[in-house]
């Protein structure tokens, strides 16, 4: 069930114990998180079943994902990186996920 969800991940043939415990480890590591995070949306938002407008996993990192770092140059080579604002679907995203955005990127160094 694990490789058949939401994670999407690929058999992989592994000969060394360790290696294949490792694997399992990632694996399950990633299916909680994945639960935690269908059930925090859950929670806050409901489910499609409830609400057809409600946000699915899908939905939400889609949204998430158009949070990039903006990178300029200025004039003295110094690299400068720039936050996004959320915006309001992304706010409650976060929000109902327990995490929060840097208000504040930290200084770069020269660009080369």
């Amino acid at each position: 069930i694990v490789k058949t969800t939401f994670l999407e991940i690929r058999p992989i043939f592994l000969r060394k114990a360790e290696r294949t415990k490792a694997h399992v480890f990632v694996a399950m590591l990633a299916l909680k998180i994945t639960r935690r995070f269908e059930a925090d949306l859950h929670r806050t938002f409901g489910s499609t079943e409830d609400d057809p407008a409600a946000i699915t996993p899908d939905d939400a990192l889609v949204a998430l994902g158009r949070l990039t770092y903006l990178y300029t140059t200025d004039r003295n080579g110094q690299r400068h990186t720039h936050l996004p604002r959320p915006d309001d679907q992304q706010a409650k995203i976060l929000s109902a996920i327990g995490l929060s955005f840097p208000l504040k990127a930290k200084a770069d160094k020269l660009a080369a």
